[in-house]
């Protein structure tokens, strides 16, 4: 009924879905279903899907439904689609989502990696929005001060001496092993440059200590 096209069914449906006393959060059942429903045709229906899956898929050990798993790879893999689609206000929904599920058990561990590499990657998207968009989701999850997330946006610029110098930057670090940072200058170890990718390891080396 999700993919009804009635608006008003569509909501009711959402709703119905995202009800913790008619569907336990984490629901596997449920979260099959919205997945397949996040590449309707119409986008008005995998907005809605989305909001929903989104919603169902947020929970940690103790509210996840017990025939479920935290960090469900499904409903991942579902919202991250949704990153190249056409419309919008679905990408936009797209990386919400994601932010959301990252944030699910209260922290940012290994089972975040997926998103966090997702918002690194599409960091590169050729859609301005959506890798300013990824930019702000990253620096929000890595929760270091702006003087670090400002360079988070240039970590991709097409000058080698910009990305180098955003490099050096994320160095400097606060937060012990910070996951998202790391995983931003693993991305920038593979640089087309010899000079930001030493950087790049000098960098992740230095982050990395921190947490010792």
């Amino acid at each position: 009924m999700i993919a009804d096209s009635n608006e008003e069914v569509r909501r009711v449906c959402t709703e119905a879905f995202t009800n913790p006393d008619r569907i336990w959060p984490g629901n596997p059942f449920a979260i099959e279903a919205l997945a397949k429903a996040t590449t309707h045709d119409d986008w008005n229906v995998r907005e809605a899907s989305i909001t929903a899956l989104c919603r169902v898929a947020n929970c940690n050990k103790d509210t996840c439904d017990p025939d479920g798993i935290l960090n469900n790879p499904k409903a991942i893999e579902a919202v991250t689609a949704r990153l190249r689609d056409a419309e919008g206000i679905v990408k936009k929904l797209a990386i919400e989502g994601l932010v959301v599920l990252a944030l699910a058990d209260g922290v940012i561990d290994e089972g975040d990696l997926p998103i966090i590499d997702t918002f690194v990657e599409s960091q590169r998207d050729g859609d301005p929005l959506v890798s300013a968009a990824c930019s702000k989701a990253l620096a929000f999850l890595s929760g270091e001060a702006k003087e670090i997330t400002q360079v988070f946006p240039w970590m991709c610029d097409s000058r080698p001496q910009i990305r180098k110098s955003s490099v050096y930057t994320l160095g400097q670090a606060k937060t012990p092993n910070n996951r998202v940072v790391i995983s931003m200058l693993r991305a920038r170890s593979l640089d087309v440059f010899g000079e930001v990718r030493a950087c790049a390891a000098r960098s992740i080396a230095k982050v990395a200590v921190q947490g010792k």
